[in-house]
């Protein structure tokens, strides 16, 4: 049960993690158009 549970929550931050760096990535692209 916790194996399961910590695993969801590591998979839930991983995609955090990853939605925030592309994000900020497209925030620094459009700064440079600019």
């Amino acid at each position: 049960m916790m194996i399961g549970k910590t695993t969801m929550i590591e998979v839930l931050f991983a995609t955090t993690v990853i939605d925030a760096s592309l994000g900020f990535t497209e925030l620094l692209s459009i700064n440079r158009d600019i």
